[in-house]
C-alpha cells in the first residue's frame, strides 16, 4: 500500500513532501533526485494525520534550502546544507494563543508565511529564514470570516475566501496593510473553486465542478483546459504550482 503523501512546497524545481509512513522528502522531478530528510525529535501538530505548520524555502543568505515545522511550544528549521535541525528561539503570538495555520506556509522574499485565525482575527505570520525571527504583518487584513488559503499571484501574497471562488485578495506592495487589493473572477457560471495559483498573474479554476479553466487576472481573460489522462475534475483539491530546474536535493545549493 502506498503511503499518502502531503505536499509541503515547492522552491526553484525542488519539491519537499510529508509522507505518513515514510517521512520528509525533498525531490527533483526532473531530474528524479530525491533525499530523505532525517525526522525531528518534535510531538507534531497534526491536522488530518499531517502537521499542519509547515513551509519550505530558500535561504539566500547562506544559499540553502530549509523546512521549517513546529509543534505547539517550539518551532524547528532544517537546513538541507548541513543535513540537521536546530530549535528556533521565540514563537508567533498567534502560535502562543493556539491558533491553526489554515494552509503549508509560503515562500516569498526569503520568508515563510503562514495565514492564521487568531481567536476570530486572521492574522499573517512571516518567518525569515536568514535570521530564523518572526514577524507579523500589520492590520487591517480584508474583511472576510474564513480563509480557504493563502498563496502568490503575480510575485504579490494573495489570500483567497472560502466560498467565495469569484474573488481574490492581492498585496500590492509587501508587508503595507493598505495595499491588499481586490480581484473579480469574471467567468460565466455558477460556482468557482481556486486549485491553483500560478506565475504571470494566472490561476487555474475548477468551474461548475466539471471544468478547468487558466484564468489571467491582470488582462481578465480565460480558455478552457482540456488535459489528457487528467484524474476526475470533481475530486481535484487546491494545490500549488512546480517549475522544472536542474537544482539537486542532495547538494543543497542554487550554485
Amino acid at each position: 500500500m502506498k503511503s499518502s503523501c502531503f505536499i509541503i512546497g515547492s522552491c526553484h524545481g525542488l519539491l519537499c513532501s510529508k509522507f505518513r509512513r515514510t517521512g520528509f522528502y525533498v525531490s527533483n522531478l526532473s531530474t528524479k533526485e530525491s533525499k530523505r530528510i532525517p525526522e525531528p525529535e518534535v510531538k507534531f501538530w497534526f491536522w488530518d494525520d499531517f502537521c499542519c505548520v509547515m513551509g519550505f524555502g530558500y535561504d539566500h543568505s547562506v544559499d540553502d534550502y530549509k523546512l521549517v515545522t513546529a509543534d505547539k511550544k517550539s518551532f524547528y528549521v532544517y537546513s538541507l546544507r548541513t543535513d540537521s535541525w536546530k530549535k528556533v528561539q521565540g514563537l508567533p503570538n498567534s502560535h502562543k494563543n493556539g491558533a491553526i495555520p489554515v494552509a503549508p506556509g509560503v515562500p516569498l522574499n526569503g520568508a515563510i508565511h503562514w495565514i492564521y485565525n487568531d481567536r476570530g482575527s486572521i492574522k499573517i505570520v512571516a518567518f525569515c529564514l536568514a535570521d530564523e525571527k518572526f514577524w507579523e504583518f500589520p492590520d487591517p487584513i480584508p474583511s472576510m470570516e474564513f480563509i480557504d488559503a493563502l498563496g502568490l499571484l503575480g510575485g504579490c501574497l494573495c489570500i483567497t475566501p472560502y466560498n467565495n471562488g469569484r474573488e481574490l485578495w492581492v498585496m500590492k506592495e509587501y508587508g503595507v496593510a493598505q495595499a491588499w487589493t481586490k480581484v473579480a473572477i469574471e467567468i460565466p457560471c455558477y460556482r468557482i473553486r481556486l486549485l491553483a495559483l500560478l506565475e504571470n498573474h494566472e490561476v487555474i479554476l475548477k468551474i461548475d465542478s466539471e471544468k478547468l479553466v487558466l484564468y489571467n487576472s491582470r488582462e481578465r481573460t480565460y480558455r478552457y483546459l482540456v488535459l489528457r489522462n487528467f484524474p476526475d475534475v470533481e475530486n481535484c483539491t487546491f494545490e500549488g504550482a512546480y517549475v522544472e530546474s536542474m537544482v539537486s536535493p542532495c547538494h543543497g545549493s542554487l550554485s
